[in-house]
């Protein structure tokens, strides 16, 4: 049985820019998810620690790595499925702390180890703890909260304004896709302090050289005629029959953007979709933001004082949760 003391041990273990990117999509490559890719390189230390990460960051990194030590990966897939609400969302403070400060630093971890264990020292793999964790969230969905759970899977929360769009047919896999790539200047980092500077272009094909863009540049994509609100697992596929929405070239938006695995060393950046109907695509007008399905229990149309105030509630929230 799990018990309240199974996090607690774990946890006790270690006591906006404005600029213009001026952001560009080519058009080649048949402008699919490898426009944007995210490079997820290995790590030489593991856990990966920084004198500059906030505590709670920290301890995040070292319960991952303390549970991959001590907890088979049965453990941690599957007891927080019956841990209490309070135990769960301890844990869901530290998940929040290593994602916030860096999304691309807990890929690369991830990736990093993912061949090296288990065996020796190490009984499951980091990766367990974090999406285990995850995993228990998407089925105790209603229990936990969607809007403190959209706030947690999410890996990037940014206002932006679109620089750029471009829609192809992505090839990446067997069967091609209508698909768009987006590329944005971020004017506010919400959540995901450190960008993982994915905007680049195909300077000279000939001469295979890619330029990179400024550091404040965000690229993403997603498929045309994408369903938004999918749910989880048995959810899968009850939707909410909104199709998602094409940006427009110099419209703002708070996005919700989850990074995902493509290859083994890159990812690509998507909406998180699953939760609500604008598929985490909150349009920006005449100070106002457009939350269809009022997701956040403010309106269809909050001030946009009243969403960033509401968003950042939730946050600090969780960042508060203890036992």
């Amino acid at each position: 049985m799990f018990k309240i003391t199974f996090f607690i041990k774990v946890i006790l273990i270690a006591s906006l820019i404005n600029l213009s990117s001026n952001a560009q999509i080519t058009s080649y490559n048949s402008d699919q998810m490898t426009q944007s890719l995210i490079a997820v390189s290995g790590l030489s230390n593991i856990p990966p620690l920084f004198t500059d990460m906030p505590l709670d960051c920290m301890i995040g990194y070292i319960i991952m790595d303390s549970l991959s030590r001590t907890a088979s990966i049965d453990d941690v897939m599957n007891k927080p499925l019956s841990t209490s609400l309070d135990s769960l969302r301890v844990s869901a403070r530290f998940m929040y702390a290593v994602t916030d400060y860096s999304p691309n630093l807990m890929r690369r971890y991830m990736t990093t180890t993912r061949d090296s264990i288990p065996g020796g020292r190490y009984m499951s793999f980091p990766a367990n703890s974090y999406y285990g964790l995850q995993w228990a969230l998407e089925k105790r969905l209603n229990e936990f909260g969607k809007n403190y759970a959209m706030l947690l899977m999410t890996h990037y929360i940014c206002r932006v304004i679109i620089d750029t769009v471009v829609s192809g047919i992505d090839t990446t896999y067997s069967n091609p896709i209508p698909w768009v790539n987006v590329s944005c200047t971020v004017q506010e980092k919400i959540k995901g302090q450190i960008l993982p500077n994915n905007c680049h272009y195909d300077a000279d094909r000939s001469a295979n050289q890619i330029l990179t863009i400024n550091e404040n540049c965000l690229n993403f994509g997603y498929p045309l005629n994408w369903l938004t609100g999918v749910g989880f697992n048995d959810d899968r596929d009850v939707n909410t029959g909104t199709y998602i929405k094409t940006v427009q070239t110099g419209e703002e938006y708070y996005v919700f953007l989850e990074q995902l695995s493509l290859w083994k060393f890159y990812d690509y950046l998507t909406p998180t979709r699953q939760f609500e109907a604008s598929g985490g695509l909150f349009k920006i007008a005449n100070g106002r933001v457009e939350d269809p399905s009022n997701f956040w229990g403010l309106g269809t149309n909050p001030t946009e004082q009243e969403f960033l105030s509401k968003i950042n509630e939730l946050i600090n929230n969780i960042k508060a949760w203890w036992l």
